[in-house]
């Protein structure tokens, strides 16, 4: 057993109590219990808010609370210190209710003595640590090292109580990791559980640790933010897309991360539930998403410039267009993803649209992406040669622009119905 001295706070109005006590500990343990007084719920609980307590020794009936809610009111205030009751003969059955409640001990007043009561508390901690480890191996998601899903409802429902005591706001984001699908088939599961970790590293790097962080399941991840007064919750969600463009900068990867993300404030003047508050998160993320899928991104390689200017005119208004004038731009621009379609020239200044679609075509990062050939060129072996290397569609120049947009699309459709 150890010999440490340990710190208990006794929350005790009665003097005569408090003192047989003190002196009973004294006698039995030698001093290596040290005791600080409160008489009063309120000063217990603003000596709690301080910190360095191992235990609490708590009686229910005090001059400013009395019963059951005594005890809920300290383990809110410190769930993670170990409480034993002390009672009297009268209120003995609400000893028993919060033993239930998460007390680890109760003892009736005048009938312990120093030596049951020092060894009641050294139980009561090695109890509370063991829970506390078994607890904890529930609440943490295996893969990531954060919370799972539990652990988020059950810290998260805390975090909501305090911000309700405190008056001050909380913001909830949720994310969603985008592609999942397509790294698992692609790339393989081994692949797609790095990714969800190194989106839990992103995460770290944003949020602080007195932030509620969790993986709450697949490829979904929450936390729940403390704010400062009139502070948006856009601030965190901007944090977490300067670190990934940092942990990309840093990381080489064969695929490339990209995240939906939604945020709602918590007003403690409007209290809702947690499950609430993650379902108004979740829409604005959704809605993010489904931005996101609606708006695809065109690649258009051409060394003609007037070409490339008329391209970001007829798709500037359904996509978001990024032109390149040769081979080389082409394929760095591809390799750091997001892409849904190339739209390549089969003749570049720098080598053969062919030999751009071999390299993309043995990358994993760009294996997936649809492209159409353009060409101005009347030759059938070019086109034979580019369906056998998995070009699409082609396109002859001068192009129709119905008729190219309509290629477009349904190149896009069919890349997306294939990884459903």
């Amino acid at each position: 057993m150890s010999t440490s001295v340990i710190t208990a706070l006794l929350i005790e109005d009665n003097p005569g109590d408090a003192r047989l006590i003190e002196l009973g500990l004294a006698e039995a343990d030698g001093g290596l219990v040290n005791i600080v007084r409160a008489e009063r719920l309120s000063e217990g609980l603003s000596l709690l808010a301080d910190g360095g307590f191992d235990i609490i020794l708590l009686d229910l009936s005090l001059p400013d609370s009395h019963g059951l809610e005594t005890f809920e009111r300290v383990r809110l205030e410190a769930p993670g210190v170990p409480v034993i009751v002390l009672s009297g003969l009268t209120d003995e059955s609400i000893a028993v209710h919060a033993v239930e409640a998460g007390a680890q001990d109760y003892l009736v007043k005048g009938r312990v003595d120093g030596q049951a009561l020092a060894r009641a508390i050294r139980y009561a901690m090695e109890r509370h640590e063991n829970m506390t480890e078994l607890r904890q191996l529930a609440l943490v998601d295996e893969l990531t090292s954060l919370r799972n899903r539990r652990g988020f409802m059950t810290l998260g429902e805390q975090a909501l109580k305090s911000a309700d005591r405190s008056g001050l706001p909380l913001a909830l984001v949720y994310v969603d990791v985008n592609g999942m699908k397509f790294i698992n088939d692609d790339l393989g599961h081994h692949e797609g559980d790095r990714a969800l970790q190194d989106v839990a590293e992103v995460l770290r790097m944003t949020f602080r640790e007195c932030d509620v962080l969790a993986r709450i399941g697949g490829d979904e991840f929450c936390a729940l933010v403390s704010l400062p007064p009139s502070t948006s919750p856009q601030i965190p969600v901007d944090r977490i897309d300067q670190n990934l463009t940092e942990f990309h900068s840093a990381r080489e990867r064969p695929y490339r991360l990209t995240l939906s993300v939604g945020a709602h404030l918590y007003d403690p003047e409007k209290p809702c539930s947690l499950e609430e508050l993650m379902e108004q998160a979740d829409e604005l993320m959704y809605r993010q998403k489904m931005g996101a899928e609606r708006r695809h991104r065109l690649l258009v390689v051409d060394d003609d410039a007037s070409l490339r200017m008329l391209a970001e005119v007829i798709f500037g208004d359904r996509y978001d267009v990024t032109t390149a004038g040769s081979g080389r731009e082409a394929l760095t621009l591809a390799a750091q993803g997001g892409f849904d379609l190339l739209l390549l020239d089969v003749r570049l200044p720098d080598q053969e649209g062919t030999d751009v679609v071999r390299a993309i075509r043995s990358d994993p990062r760009m294996s997936r992406m649809p492209i159409i050939f353009m060409t101005g060129l009347d030759d059938v072996s070019i086109e034979v040669e580019g369906l056998r290397m998995g070009v699409e569609d082609f396109v002859h120049k001068p192009f129709n622009e119905d008729v190219l947009l309509s290629r477009v699309e349904n190149a896009i459709h069919r890349a997306n119905r294939r990884r459903s």
